[in-house]
């Protein structure tokens, strides 16, 4: 069964505060931390500072209700001596303050912004963060030994610090690791509009409710990057208030535009930024997506999606296990939702958006391929279903619908059934070339259009050839198998016919044959035995390669 490879994700964020370099990331663990007497000369005045712990923090004013809380504090130049002249340890330039007590925090500002406070906590809590035990607003601190920079793009250097300015977001925090990696914590409100999901974490992320927004091209310029690099300029969220509630209520899958607070952006450090986001607002949501898709107890995501449409995946979670896989085609014309696919937790289909350019074009070209997840004991092999897409506008019904290829087959196989895929050998024949196309709608997500299917090699069969000719029809012959030749004759599932007759393909019939109508019985041995079924008429064929008539 799939193991589900996304949990690393969620030891990313412990990762990201728990196991960050000694080098940079250790706080004084001894409480009782010697502090020395110091002045400071603050405009024209001499202040005792001792003891005092002051500097700054970056806020936002948006918490969240995870239960656990941070702001990053920087400390003045007299604070920093104080708190690191024990244990002169490198965590950036600010302090994550950890409390739990959101009315510490009651009377700081709620709007963005750099403020002087002073604070009370011990730093002897754990190696990454100092216990918050109390803070104030204040007017006299220390020496600030950095004022912050605003950077005109969105993209960071190397040179970033916190306080520095981006995408009207302020840099909170910067840590770095050895072989260059970084991540760098943001305050402030990001806006951004697009596509949206929500769904249960399960397991996975401690059965956290987990979101994702995924920013039109537009908005991205309001993410920061480093490095020209960013974390997909998407909004990866867990249920922090209210909000999260709203949207699961609209639709698991919906489309809107929001602001988030609580960025961070991660650069060549494990395998990226997870759920860390705060939902902010919801400012407003496309009332077509309303009732969509049921938030219920499934992962529901998008795959992907192009100018027309979106694809998404309904997985039933078993555990650390995908039990069940549907998939379904939501076309943006009419809002219809199309089941176009499944399957079990032994294989998963891959979303694969066509290159192809429309311009010439009256539909719209996309693959779903699936593949056995690894530790798969399912036979089924990799195969491709490919789809296209008529919109309302195109197709004759005046509804959205899609038709899909699939390059595999079902046959009957005595009391059996039997899957085949192109290159397979079966009934002594090889398939060589496998077209099976449905016709999808909301309504009838799967109704059967045609079938095409070329077998290559030779097989002898017994049964009745039929010589006839008429004014209305001219020459026309064609062979029935006997019930046990017709056995050895490849019969899709979804063939409704006794698949014991057909045509040949000869261009030279006449002259094996030749043109006078007859009725008997024999042997003949054919090659290239193509199924050909549809709604209107059609008939399967071969090639006639010997005959021999009964006495």
């Amino acid at each position: 069964m799939k193991k589900i490879i996304f949990i690393v994700l969620l030891i990313l964020l412990t990762a990201c505060t728990n196991n960050v370099n000694n080098t940079n990331n250790d706080l004084i663990e001894n409480e009782g931390v010697e502090k020395e007497s110091k002045k400071n000369s603050i405009e024209g005045a001499e202040i005792d500072r001792t003891g005092i712990l002051s500097g700054e923090i970056i806020t936002d004013g948006i918490y969240g209700k995870s239960g656990k809380y941070f702001l990053y504090f920087i400390p003045d130049k007299e604070t920093r001596e104080i708190i690191y002249q024990d244990h002169p340890l490198e965590i950036g330039e600010s302090v994550p303050l950890e409390f739990e007590d959101l009315s510490l925090i009651k009377d700081l500002p709620k709007e963005l912004g750099i403020y002087k406070v002073e604070i009370d906590a011990d730093f002897s809590v754990n190696k990454w963060a100092a216990k918050l035990k109390s803070i104030k607003l204040t007017d006299d601190i220390g020496t600030v030994e950095y004022e912050g920079k605003t950077y005109e793009t969105n993209d960071l250097d190397e040179n970033v610090q916190p306080k520095d300015s981006v995408c009207g977001l302020i840099v909170e925090n910067v840590r770095r690791f050895d072989g260059g990696g970084v991540i760098i914590f943001f305050a402030g409100e990001i806006e951004s509009g697009g596509y949206y999901n929500v769904y249960p974490g399960g397991d996975v992320f401690q059965y956290n409710k987990v979101g994702k927004i995924i920013a039109e091209k537009e908005y991205k310029k309001n993410f920061p990057t480093y490095k020209g690099k960013g974390n997909n300029f998407s909004v990866w969220f867990t249920e922090t208030n209210e909000l999260y509630e709203e949207l699961a209520n609209f639709s698991a899958i919906g489309r809107g535009k929001f602001k988030s607070s609580n960025y961070y952006l991660v650069y060549n450090y494990g395998i990226g930024a997870g759920p860390g986001e705060i939902l902010s607002e919801i400012v407003s949501l496309d009332e077509n997506y309303k009732g969509l898709f049921e938030y219920n107890e499934n992962e529901i995501r998008i795959m992907g999606f192009d100018d027309d449409y979106l694809i998404a995946v309904e997985n039933k979670i078993d555990g650390l296990e995908v039990a069940e896989s549907t998939y379904y085609f939501v076309a943006l014309g009419e809002f219809s939702k199309i089941k176009i696919a499944s399957s079990d937790g032994e294989s998963g289909y891959m979303f694969e958006k066509s290159n192809e350019d429309k311009s010439n074009k009256n539909y719209t070209d996309f693959k779903m391929t699936n593949q056995p997840y690894g530790n798969s004991s399912n036979p089924q092999r990799s195969h491709t279903i490919g789809y296209r897409y008529f919109n309302n506008d195109i197709s004759s019904s005046g509804k959205d619908y899609l038709t899909k290829d699939v390059n595999y087959g079902t046959f009957k196989y005595g009391d059996n059934k039997v899957e085949v895929y192109e290159g397979d050998a079966f009934l002594g024949m090889v398939a060589e070339d496998i077209s099976v196309v449905y016709r999808c709608t909301e309504d009838f997500p799967e109704e059967l259009e045609r079938i095409r299917i070329k077998f290559t090699g030779e097989t002898t069969l017994t049964g009745k050839l039929n010589v006839s000719v008429d004014d209305e029809f001219g020459y026309q012959v064609y062979f029935v198998a006997d019930s046990e030749s017709a056995s050895k004759l490849p019969h899709h599932m979804k063939d409704t016919r006794d698949g014991s007759g057909f045509r040949f393909s000869n261009e030279n019939i006449k002259e094996i044959l030749g043109e006078e109508p007859f009725s008997k019985e024999c042997e003949i041995t054919i090659n290239d035995y193509n199924i050909h079924y549809a709604a209107t008429e059609a008939s399967n064929t071969a090639e006639l390669v010997s005959v021999k008539y009964n006495d």
